[in-house]
């Protein structure tokens, strides 16, 4: 258990500095979507989790993604010209 909480707290560094690589190169609401849609099946695996494989696999996947969506949040909050008018609501 301790083990899969150092790898989420590990991988959210990983995923935070991943997203914003990839949010310059790709469209930011579809990168947005597919993170929530990413950490969604996470937690059907947690659901399923019955051995410390998938316990781990779990903290893997919703490690990178956990964060991801807050950086590119705060992002549009910083710049709001860069993201559009689609995420003001999200921010208000």
């Amino acid at each position: 258990m301790a083990l899969a909480i150092s790898v989420v707290a590990a991988l959210n560094i990983a995923g935070s500095i991943g997203t914003g690589y990839l949010s310059d190169r790709l469209d930011r609401s579809k990168l947005l979507a597919a993170i929530y849609a990413i950490r969604g099946f996470t937690f059907i695996l947690l659901l399923m989790a019955r051995t410390p494989f998938l316990l781990l696999l779990f903290a893997v996947v919703y490690g990178a993604t956990e964060m991801a969506s807050a950086y590119q949040l705060f992002v549009c909050a910083l710049f709001p010209g860069k993201c559009g008018h689609h995420f003001l609501p999200l921010l208000q």
